[in-house]
């Protein structure tokens, strides 16, 4: 009786009729160790074998340009089921404005413009400081970084104008 025997399809070597099979399946998309369940997208192994070795699949290209980033990242991780590091690096290089550091500079910087508009005098620009009376109008409610730019000096001397007036 002779036996058939099957040419490998890249190779051309010769190779058992169940591996000939093997091959033909991983080439239709399935598993190369479980040949009858389709792989992962974007690997080459499914799901059952990415368990066995204690790894996650990593999501397929181009998947974190469609994420919505107006999403916490709790929310992201959640919803993605990736971890928070992988979360915050790719926020960070596909959205950089919304990172919590942008954000908080954009506010800095906005609050900053806002006490610009409500600047009181100019006149320590000249080298002088600023008149008495309007360390009078100043409400001392607010912190002494926003009270340096309304007046326009540095918040070290807002910081003795207000261990004058308020000794503690």
């Amino acid at each position: 009786m002779s036996k058939e025997q099957y040419i490998h399809p890249t190779k051309g070597t010769q190779i058992s009729r169940q591996r000939l099979l093997q091959i033909k399946r991983v080439e239709l998309g399935f598993c190369h160790t479980h040949t009858s369940t389709p792989k992962f997208p974007g690997r080459t192994f499914c799901a059952k074998c990415l368990d066995k070795q204690g790894r996650k699949a990593h999501p397929p290209r181009g998947f974190w340009q469609t994420v919505d980033w107006n999403q916490s990242d709790e929310q992201i991780m959640e919803i993605h089921d990736s971890a928070h590091r992988t979360v915050r690096s790719m926020r960070q290089k596909f959205s950089p404005t919304t990172t919590p550091k942008a954000k908080a500079i954009a506010a800095r910087q906005a609050r900053r413009e806002l006490l610009e508009t409500q600047k009181l005098c100019d006149t320590h620009r000249r080298g002088k400081h600023p008149p008495k009376h309007l360390w009078n109008q100043i409400d001392w409610r607010m912190s002494n970084a926003d009270i340096a730019i309304i007046i326009g000096v540095n918040y070290q001397a807002v910081a003795k104008q207000r261990e004058k007036r308020f000794p503690r």
